[in-house]
């Protein structure tokens, strides 16, 4: 440790130099790298569906699971897939390599194999549905109440809020719950 001292006393100029240089790249970085207040965190899973009323697990895991999971292996994208059968229902849940930021067009392309196997199935099988969108969260909760309006003024209201809300750089996506029908 003394020998770094002493050779940062001697070589004055160069020492200087030094924390100016790291002093001004430290204000670039604090200035140029982006931050949010709530950072956006990447889910790299989706979940796949299917049902089979009735049909024992065993047969559930031949039938439906096996052909899903080789479907799903055709994507390179994907690192691992784990698999959960019960009777009549199995999940699939597909990881995405970290490398792999824009999951969109994976998405797209699991939901295309989806589509092509559907017909390769049992005929009793509903499904495979695809979920990968189940790792967002609200942010918010807005509850509208107030005397002296009806149901279709709060409807109004209601997909008037959205469409504004919907509207805002930092809002990815607005829905509206209990909503009744008009009789």
């Amino acid at each position: 440790m003394d020998k770094i001292t002493e050779f940062a006393i001697k070589n004055s100029r160069l020492t200087i130099i030094l924390i100016l240089f790291l002093i001004v790249g430290g204000l670039f970085a604090f200035f140029s790298i982006p931050s949010r207040e709530d950072p956006e965190i990447v889910i790299r899973n989706a979940q796949v569906t299917a049902y089979y009323p009735g049909l024992s697990s065993q047969k559930m895991e031949e039938l439906v699971a096996i052909p899903i999971e080789r479907a799903m292996k055709q994507i390179p994208e994907i690192e691992e897939i784990e698999t959960t059968v019960k009777t009549g229902y199995v999940l699939v849940q597909p990881k995405v390599y970290d490398r792999y930021f824009d999951l969109q067009p994976i998405w797209q392309d699991l939901r295309n194999k989806m589509t092509d196997l559907k017909d390769k199935l049992p005929s009793e099988t509903i499904g495979p549905f695809i979920n990968d969108d189940y790792g967002r969260v609200s942010e918010i909760t807005i509850a509208l109440t107030g005397d002296g309006y009806n149901m279709a003024e709060f409807r109004e209201i209601a997909y008037d809020l959205q469409d504004a809300m919907g509207q805002l750089d930092t809002v990815s996506r607005v829905d509206i719950y209990g909503l009744q029908d008009e009789t």
